[in-house]
């Protein structure tokens, strides 16, 4: 399938844009960075607000699939098969890991959380018996259906990630028609608001995304792209996004499709998060989102415990080298995971799509 060469590249801006703001809130969290906290840098640890932009990314891929390349709705069956196998393996293998490292004594997250004053965010988690049973349980089952990540917390998002994805391909199974799509476009925004708009809003843009006039003249237009882009970006690093307020949330939800549909068709969007790197780090970035938290709650803790000790505090100079070393850490980790891990998921899922469903 062809993909999106810029839309890669996001992926990992996006996972490494949450691990920012986990290790941030766990050692520093209630330092100020004054440049990025008070310019659109503060995207760099937005955390939320790039989550809901990974849903709308989720929701586009998917009917991407149907509604541009004009794949046979057929598949949709095996497709929501596929999805399940495709999350699991890396999840479950990382949830065992997690158990055995609280078994074993090798989580310092409390400590080190208490140490730097993140006992509201980093000390909480973890902080209870394991058991094989309830670990297993939720990496094969309550991680994709009520969210149950007790083992893993950031891992919240793919009861989302994997029901937000069925809904897509549940809509575009049936309402094949456009013009059906978009009265189910228009109702679900209007009375439901929750994570799973964001990805019915990656099918709305994947909608813009289809019609030419509209691609056409922003790649025509390259300077008025790049202006579009500029303000969506501003306005989706600097929103304060409270969810009470109904305007809020409409402004991200549309600054957010402009920022993508602007993103994609521009020349410089591929050269910048579409090159082999960038490409090659989009696929990591699946597994650097699983296994990052693991990783900080027990090596970055420990280490930051370590400073801790040594120095009487860690400076901020101690902290950075705590990030570049977690973050080596996150990678060479996640490389076994999408090389080895993921592959199995992966297999299954050939294996279904060899054998679709009746």
């Amino acid at each position: 399938m062809y993909k999106i060469k810029s839309l890669e590249g996001f992926r990992i801006f996006a996972a490494l844009s949450v691990v920012l703001y986990h290790f941030r809130g766990a050692f520093f969290p209630n330092s100020q960075l004054g440049l990025i906290d008070q310019t659109p840098l503060r995207i760099l640890t937005a955390g939320n607000p790039v989550v809901r932009m990974l849903f709308v990314l989720s929701g586009f891929v998917v009917s991407y699939k149907y509604l541009i390349l004009k794949k046979d709705y057929d598949n949709i069956p095996a497709d929501m098969l596929k999805r399940y196998v495709r999350l699991a393996p890396p999840i479950i293998v990382a949830q065992l890991l997690v158990c055995f490292m609280m078994k074993a004594g090798l989580l310092f997250n409390v400590h080190a959380g208490n140490l730097s004053g993140s006992s509201n965010f980093l000390a909480q988690f973890n902080n209870f018996t394991p058991t094989w049973l309830s670990c297993i349980k939720e990496g094969l089952i309550s991680c994709y259906l009520r969210g149950g990540t007790i083992y893993i917390g950031p891992l919240w998002t793919m009861v989302y990630e994997y029901l937000g994805v069925l809904l897509v391909l549940s809509v575009l199974y049936i309402c094949k028609s456009r013009r059906l799509r978009l009265l189910f476009y228009g109702i679900f925004l209007s009375l439901y608001s929750s994570y799973y708009n964001y990805f019915i809003l990656g099918m709305v843009l994947c909608e813009l995304y289809g019609e030419e006039e509209i691609t056409g003249y922003l790649r025509t237009h390259s300077i008025f792209n790049t202006v579009l882009f500029a303000g969506s970006f501003f306005v989706v690093s600097m929103l304060n996004l409270d969810d009470t307020f109904k305007v809020n949330r409409i402004v991200f939800a549309v600054s957010t499709l402009i920022f993508f549909l602007t993103l994609m068709n521009s020349s410089w969007g591929e050269r910048i998060l579409g090159n082999r790197m960038m490409e090659k780090g989009g696929q990591l970035s699946y597994a650097v989102y699983i296994v990052h938290w693991p990783i900080i709650e027990s090596f970055s803790s420990a280490l930051y415990i370590w400073m801790y000790r040594q120095n009487g505090g860690v400076s901020g100079y101690l902290s950075l080298l705590n990030l570049v070393l977690t973050l080596i850490l996150i990678f060479l980790v996640a490389a076994f995971f999408q090389a080895y891990i993921e592959k199995i998921g992966q297999g299954a899922a050939n294996y279904i799509a060899k054998h679709p469903v009746p």
